[in-house]
């Protein structure tokens, strides 16, 4: 009598292989996640080497980490016309700015017994600096992107290199400032762009 055929089980996978793949996926995922931030940070639109300005105005005495946020608005860098605060106002098209009411939102942090480290974020308003004619999109050489956040501010005095969160609109400015007063350093291309106050950076 014939023995009934024994059927092999080929070509099932064993349990928990789609568990390990997808375990192998997300491992992957995370490491190229920690590639691309650490690109990222070195970046010169993150980090540029901290630029001097000096100031052109009186200082009324030495900054604490209370008044370093507002000296950093009031900043005027030496050969420009314009404040920082009214600089990165302009880059990012936000109205009815002002030291007393300043829009943005501003961390100060001390990092050395001689300087503070300034942090700005101010939402870069789109719909205004489309709607003045301030940047225009596209493909052609000076144009901005939404899809990156590389933007190409055009004022009627200066022109920016602003780059923003292309999701929250989010443009950060980081600075140095001296005790004194007098000095302020740029540490990153928004920055550089409001001590600059040129079309340089472009």
């Amino acid at each position: 009598m014939k023995e009934p055929a024994v059927l092999h089980p080929a070509g099932i996978r064993r349990p928990g292989f789609g568990a390990l793949l997808a375990a192998l996926l997300v491992i992957v995922a995370v490491l190229a996640l920690l590639v691309l931030k650490y690109e990222a940070s070195r970046s010169p639109v993150n980090n540029v080497k901290p630029a001097l300005a000096m100031g052109s105005g009186a200082v009324a005495g030495p900054l604490s980490r209370v008044t370093a946020a507002r000296d950093v608005l009031t900043f005027v860098p030496s050969g420009d016309a314009a404040s920082l605060e009214h600089a990165m106002c302009d880059a990012t098209g936000t109205a009815a700015c002002s030291p007393t009411r300043f829009p943005g939102q501003v961390a100060v942090r001390a990092v050395s017994g001689s300087r503070f480290l300034v942090t700005i974020v101010l939402r870069v308003n789109v719909r205004r600096l489309l709607a003045g004619g301030e940047i225009s999109l596209g493909s052609l050489p000076g144009s901005s992107s939404l899809k990156t956040g590389k933007l190409a501010v055009s004022t009627d005095n200066s022109i920016y290199g602003v780059a923003m969160n292309p999701s929250t609109h989010e443009a950060v400015f980081r600075y140095y400032i001296a005790r004194s007063g007098l000095k302020v350093w740029a540490l990153n291309w928004n920055a550089l762009g409001a001590i600059s106050q040129n079309a340089s950076l472009q």
